[in-house]
């Protein structure tokens, strides 16, 4: 393995290797940052096993649909970082973010095969998903809580 040493071996729009790595670090450190940030935000572990056990979700299904209804709407990145961390990793298994919308159609089926009201997870084009706030009260009905 060669190092690197020129400004010829710097990826493109870097003046030097070192401004690159720099920069790599930093935004590993930023990531590391964000997902604990995020992991610690929104994600009610009790009501997530209420989900699971009355609409036969899974644990990661569980997860999903418990954030879902702890915000007004929320973006797939913050979804996949708090499900799977900002490496992807879960279990030592690789995740693409496209996974969300998998998991998402599959809480979709469990929760009308339920009799959840029709469109109870509402998709917002280029940003992520949604669960109104009637749904919500429905949802907390359902598992005994409050909205």
């Amino acid at each position: 393995m060669t190092a690197l040493r020129q400004e010829d071996d710097a990826p493109r729009g870097f003046v030097t290797m070192r401004e690159y790595l720099k920069l790599q670090h930093r935004c590993e450190e930023l990531e590391e940052l964000l997902a604990s940030t995020a992991s610690t935000q929104g994600l009610d572990q009790e009501r997530a096993m209420k989900l699971q056990i009355r609409f036969g979700l899974t644990a990661i299904e569980g997860e999903l649909l418990t954030l879902l209804t702890s915000r007004d709407e929320l973006c797939k990145q913050f979804l996949f970082s708090v499900i799977w961390g900002m490496g992807g990793r879960r279990s030592g298994n690789d995740v693409s973010p496209k996974m969300l919308d998998v998991y998402i159609c599959k809480i979709r089926k469990r929760l009308a095969d339920k009799e959840a009201p029709d469109g109870i997870i509402e998709t917002i084009w280029g940003k992520g998903w949604r669960i109104a706030p009637q749904h919500r009260a429905w949802l907390e009905a359902q598992i005994g809580g409050t909205p």
